[in-house]
């Protein structure tokens, strides 16, 4: 027997026109996070209702991902703010979602940021939506005792056009990485643990198994 869903989570995946690495997000994150968690690209200087880039076609399909019926969408502030979990692609992106929305910096990270505050974490919730809306806070509570990583730039997803040939695909393998760390955090198939009623605050311990 399925799970009762929470309702559905959104993550608003973000970059510079939302057709390349944002869109690479959405239709990667789309199938490791499962039912109740809606995925959408937008991007800063979006043109509304452009296609996938062309160069992200190919390593999209190549990592599982579908790219049937995309469609640009700009990141508007009301978009930012209706979200339960804001991935920006690099540190300047997040930094220009912020500057329109401050209040979403609890919820908001870069895509490679998130994976690295919650690669090995197990996040609470009955399903993947209640997971995404408790991975905000789990990692804003994580990325005060960790900082930036030794490099600040391995919280970024490069620019596939100002590399060398070939950036899309090594673009699309660094998104797919981090996708694969939350999947494994988040998803349907996550290592799940629940706040013990009376317990320390902020203290988790696995869940008795049920059924």
């Amino acid at each position: 027997m399925s799970p009762t869903l929470t309702g559905t989570a959104r993550v608003l995946a973000v970059c510079g026109d939302g057709t390349c690495r944002a869109a690479t997000v959405e239709r990667l994150l789309v199938p490791a996070l499962g039912p109740g968690v809606e995925v959408v690209a937008a991007g800063l200087r979006a043109v509304p209702g452009a296609a996938m880039a062309a160069g992200a076609v190919g390593p999209v399909l190549e990592h599982g991902g579908s790219v049937e019926g995309f469609s640009a969408r700009r990141a508007e502030p009301g978009a930012v703010l209706g979200a339960d979990l804001v991935l920006a692609l690099t540190r300047a992106h997040a930094a220009d979602v912020l500057r329109t929305a401050p209040r979403a910096a609890r919820w908001t990270f870069t895509l490679r940021e998130l994976a690295r505050l919650l690669d090995g974490a197990r996040v609470p919730g009955r399903d993947p939506a209640a997971r995404v809306r408790a991975a905000a806070a789990a990692a804003a509570r994580r990325r005060v005792d960790a900082g930036p990583p030794r490099r600040p730039e391995d919280d970024d997803v490069l620019d596939p056009l100002a590399g060398p040939a070939g950036g899309f695909a090594d673009s699309a393998a660094v998104v797919a990485g981090a996708v694969a760390v939350l999947g494994r955090v988040l998803g349907p198939g996550a290592d799940v643990e629940r706040r013990v009623p009376g317990g320390r605050a902020g203290t988790w311990r696995a869940a008795p198994p049920t059924g």
